[in-house]
């Protein structure tokens, strides 16, 4: 169920940005009927489709070509990312994240960020918009380009915190019955 949600959100997201390859609003045609998919999966993809054309039909827009990774070398890392369809709308860019759960969609920090570092100083204002494309819910904020270096201090916490916790100290636990490198550990090695 889950890599078929994938899958289908990652064809409405290419459909989405092949139909504004020129500056338009996208229409039914864009969304051609896909013959390798089951049934069910082309009553969702359907509905997906119907439900973009209904919310953005107001809002023409061309794709932008905007990155999915960005390097911080301070760092030593790569931030990658593909949050959705980058576009330059009549009044801004706009990043329009599709989902297709049913549900109401969440902005979360983590896609703020990410949005942020990708995007950088050459295309914010940048215009977020989650939108579930079943329930036709929308969540919207604007990321400003003075969220750019906040959000490189962020990931350098979270990287601080991912690599404080690959280095600490190793515990015997539960979880050494199921680990092939039992032999190799530290707390097993000092036993022998």
């Amino acid at each position: 169920m889950a890599s078929t949600r994938f899958r289908l959100r990652q064809r409405i997201r290419e459909d989405a940005a092949l139909a504004h390859a020129e500056f338009r609003a996208a229409g039914p045609a864009d969304f051609p009927a896909p013959s390798d998919l089951t049934s069910e999966e082309r009553a969702v993809y359907r509905a997906a489709a119907t439900g973009y054309i209904t919310l953005f039909a107001d809002r023409p827009g061309v794709t932008l070509d905007i990155g999915k990774s960005v390097p911080i070398p301070e760092a030593g890392i790569e931030v990658a990312a593909r949050p959705g369809v980058f576009l330059r709308c009549g009044d801004g860019n706009e990043l329009r994240a599709l989902r297709l759960d049913g549900t109401t969609p969440r902005l979360t920090d983590a896609i703020r960020h990410a949005v942020a570092l990708l995007a950088g100083a050459d295309f914010t204002p940048m215009r977020i918009v989650v939108v579930d494309l079943l329930s036709l819910e929308t969540v919207t904020a604007t990321i400003e380009p003075s969220e750019v270096a906040p959000s490189s201090a962020w990931v350098d916490e979270r990287l601080a915190a991912w690599r404080g916790a690959i280095i600490g100290n190793a515990v015997n636990g539960a979880a050494c019955l199921q680990c092939e490198f039992v032999w190799d550990c530290p707390i097993h090695r000092g036993a022998r």
